[in-house]
């Protein structure tokens, strides 16, 4: 048995040079995943007073603060706009919409809304889907600027003590999208770890059982003990492996001064 293992150890040492392909898998994983973004962020810029009116839901008759909507995530999270959002969804992502969404989850950890200036509001998705991220933020947009039209017909027919006690202006711009929507692609590693580990263990391991394989296929003689076995007869002498005497060789010294070993 323990002639086996040395065999198979020398085997391994014998073709120690090829023992590097085992991280040729995992830096093919890891570029995989450095080429394909994991997830997008997805933002689009609305000029707006943070004290525009706005209607607390679609046609209604009440109207708030573009801040105090920002705030309490009016937008996002009224059923009106669910339900209009889950028809639309039917339509543009047949395939993705129904059960393949788990909607209100996305509207309320994936869509943001925060305020990057004085009067910027930024509306944003994060998420792993691109062409539903961009989707949402248009929706969402057009929703926020029919609403600031609505808010401020309803503030127009409301009181001077009504508006001051809301915090809301009717003299201000409407809102306006600013530019394009942008769209940011993240790629990261995070998470990773646990994959890239499995990958060297199990590459280990082939590599490993192939350089095995070849040794068990060599059919030529690792040792003297093999030959007297083979012809039957004792071995009374051998030549060293010139291999390895080269390899123990101190540069410089003749051969006869070379220190044994």
């Amino acid at each position: 048995m323990f002639f086996l293992l040395r065999r198979y150890w020398n085997g391994i040492n014998r073709r120690a040079r090829w023992l590097w392909i085992i991280f040729f898998p995992p830096l093919i994983y890891i570029v995989l995943v450095l080429a394909n973004p994991q997830s997008f962020i997805v933002t689009q810029a609305v000029d707006v007073s943070s004290d525009s009116p706005v209607t607390r839901t679609p046609g209604s008759a009440e109207a708030i603060s573009i801040k105090t909507l920002a705030e309490e995530r009016f937008l996002f999270e009224d059923e009106q706009t669910y339900w209009t959002l889950r028809s639309r969804l039917d339509q543009e992502f047949p395939r993705e919409s129904g059960a393949g969404i788990a909607l209100w989850s996305l509207l309320h950890h994936d869509m943001n809304m925060r305020w990057t200036g004085t009067d910027q509001l930024e509306l944003s998705y994060r998420g792993s889907d691109r062409s539903l991220g961009e989707f949402l933020v248009d929706f969402f947009v057009q929703r926020l600027l029919a609403r600031t039209k609505e808010g401020r017909l309803v503030a127009a027919s409301e009181s001077a003590g009504r508006l001051a006690s809301t915090g809301i202006r009717v003299d201000v711009p409407p809102a306006e999208v600013v530019g394009k929507v942008q769209t940011t692609e993240q790629r990261t590693l995070t998470g990773q770890g646990r994959a890239v580990a499995l990958i060297l263990v199990v590459s280990l391991c082939v590599v490993l059982f192939i350089l095995g394989a070849l040794e068990w296929t060599d059919a030529s003689f690792k040792s003297e003990r093999q030959v007297a076995r083979y012809l039957g007869v004792p071995v009374l002498g051998s030549l060293p492996d010139l291999d390895e005497v080269l390899e123990h060789r101190e540069p410089g010294l003749p051969w006869g001064d070379q220190p044994s070993h």
